[in-house]
């Protein structure tokens, strides 16, 4: 999935994973200037004008009103689903992802078969490490949209950071298979394997795509990885200074010394996860 990943030290230059969007765990503060004045909440409103209103201010960026309207629609009405996940797109925006969780699974409860909903649900959990609930999410996807190789490259992900790289690469490969020979999955799948341990598998994969440094570097990572410092080396100096690419060695060195489910994290991510078990349900 283009990468909004980091990793740690240089290594941000390397990992080339489809982006999943997820919502990073930073805050936005409200505007106090945003809140809305009383006469507007007491002005009358049809349930679709409250989430038409909510939805315009979520897109103009205007938070506090944005969750004021969206919270009279739910008061008004709480089934209406649209209300519970406009809440919780306002707060995934505001980089609430615990609040954005809770309300898209309210909304997902609500209604079950709203696939953008439940899309950004499984990547908010697997970005906060609910891996459980976000593959499950992935799987109710893949089940409804059988043919969408992002969510079974959301899933294989998901199982990469598992720990279960037997899954996670049967699963970029179908992924590729449906999204014409990706480069960016071909990553993903070789740097599975490097988790796997296969190295073999991964060299063989990114030895064919070293036209960039961004996979030049990839490769640098499985070499080191596979404990090869004199290749991995070797192949990072082709785009790094030499004190980069000491940094770059010493995560390598980190890494080999982690559990496959960690480094994946690391890679992946950007960052260790706290797996959380799964605290909600629909």
């Amino acid at each position: 999935m283009a990468s909004r990943y980091r990793t740690t030290g240089f290594l941000g230059a390397a990992v080339m994973c489809l982006a999943l969007g997820a919502c990073g765990s930073g805050s936005t503060a409200l505007n106090s200037g945003s809140v809305p004045p009383p006469e507007a909440l007491r002005t009358e409103f049809t349930q679709d004008s409250l989430i038409s209103i909510g939805d315009q201010l979520r897109g103009s960026a205007d938070y506090a009103q944005a969750l004021a309207f969206y919270q009279r629609a739910q008061e008004a009405d709480p089934k209406d689903y649209r209300a519970a996940r406009g809440i919780g797109l306002t707060w995934q925006a505001m980089g609430s992802a615990e609040n954005a969780i809770q309300n898209l699974s309210r909304a997902a409860e609500l209604n079950p078969t709203d696939v953008e909903t439940r899309e950004t649900l499984a990547k908010l959990c697997l970005a906060e490490g609910r891996l459980s609930e976000a593959k499950a999410e992935y799987q109710w996807l893949i089940a409804q949209n059988p043919e969408n190789a992002a969510f079974y490259n959301g899933l294989a992900v998901t199982s990469d950071l598992l720990g279960d790289h037997g899954a996670a690469q049967a699963n970029y490969s179908l992924a590729i298979s449906l999204a014409g020979d990706s480069r960016a999955l071909r990553n993903n799948l070789a740097l599975s394997f490097a988790f796997s341990g296969d190295y073999e598998a991964a060299e063989e994969i990114l030895s064919d795509m070293q036209d960039t440094p961004r996979a030049r570097q990839n490769l640098a990572l499985v070499y080191g990885l596979a404990g090869k410092r004199a290749k991995a080396q070797q192949t990072a100096l082709q785009d790094l200074s030499m004190p980069d690419v000491q940094k770059n060695l010493a995560v390598y060195d980190r890494l080999r010394g982690m559990p496959s489910d960690e480094q994946a994290a690391i890679v992946l991510l950007g960052h260790p996860i706290a797996k959380q078990a799964a605290a909600l349900s629909h």
